[in-house]
């Protein structure tokens, strides 16, 4: 996340961003907290940006191993987890390295000027230290309750429903993309099938592949799919037509389809049923051959190894 913070970027980040980025930081850090641990990692060269608005953190629990001798109380370091989160957005918003800020309040004040009141208020809690308080009905000592992740994302409620509602609309967008590519891809198998059946001159001689056998209902149906014309013998191109068509032989409906050779001579009328069971029993037919074939040729190999 560090290279985003160049003064060469053209403007402030937006402000639903920024939420995005305190939201996902504090639900890893309410887990972390749970478990009794200290994250000790918010820091822009340890925050990575994986996808669009994605933050992960990384390095976790690296300081404890480098300073075992030197362990401090765990509540302290949960603590300190908020201070670094408040300078993390703080620098991203100024467009400053955390490092380099030298007067956090008058940051706060240049983050105030872009950005809504909310957000300003959401960082000074995360950036302002522990203090004392006079003794109330909450706080009978007078001290300051510690900072706590499920404090922060009660705060941050709203935006964790927009959040919750851009990541539903993501997952269905996503998804809607992934049937995309799954119908082209069946479609591609089964033009593929169709392609790698028909035309196949080694068998010229079998019966079931000549013109009169149930092969060649096969052959027609790739004409009327892809090779159709109009009446003065120009080429149709319709996509919907060849999707359509590919579509119900996928599923093999009871719809019938009036199929002609190319010199008009010979007409079938089929289903799309009939169809599909006979491109799956040509498939087969071939992969047998192509299967015997192979074992043909490691039996030779075999003969000829010894």
């Amino acid at each position: 996340m560090e290279e985003n913070l160049t003064p060469r970027r053209p403007s402030p980040v937006p402000e639903r961003v920024l939420w995005s980025y305190l939201v996902q930081i504090a639900s890893a850090l309410k887990v972390i907290h749970n478990a009794k641990l200290a994250a000790r990692c918010i820091d822009v060269t340890k925050v990575i940006l994986t996808d669009k608005n994605r933050v992960r953190l990384s390095a976790c629990a690296v300081l404890d191993v480098l300073h075992l001798e030197a362990r401090r109380p765990v509540e302290d370091l949960q603590q300190e987890d908020f201070l670094h989160l408040g300078k993390l957005i703080l620098g991203i918003a100024t467009n400053t390295l955390p490092r380099n800020i030298q007067d956090i309040w008058a940051s706060l004040d240049q983050l105030g000027r872009v950005y809504s009141p909310d957000l300003k208020d959401r960082v000074s809690w995360l950036l302002s230290p522990l203090s004392p308080q006079t003794p109330n009905a909450t706080s009978p000592t007078g001290a300051q309750p510690p900072k706590t992740a499920e404090q922060l994302l009660f705060d941050l409620a709203q935006h964790t429903a927009d959040l919750l509602d851009a990541s539903f609309n993501l997952q269905d967008e996503t998804t809607a993309y992934l049937g995309r590519e799954l119908e082209n891809g069946r479609l591609f198998r089964l033009a593929a099938k169709l392609g790698v059946i028909n035309e196949r001159p080694e068998f010229d001689g079998d019966p079931n592949w000549s013109e009169t056998g149930e092969r060649y209902t096969l052959k027609l149906f790739r004409d009327y799919v892809f090779h159709q014309v109009d009446a003065a013998g120009n080429p149709i191109v319709d996509l919907g037509h060849v999707v359509s068509c590919l579509n119900k032989l996928d599923v093999g409906v009871d719809e019938k389809v009036y199929l002609t050779s190319r010199d008009n001579q010979t007409a079938f009328i089929v289903s799309y049923k009939e169809l599909k069971k006979q491109a799956q029993t040509a498939f087969g037919d071939l992969l047998k051959g192509s299967s015997s074939s192979k074992q043909q040729q490691q039996q030779q190999s075999g003969r000829a190894g010894y």
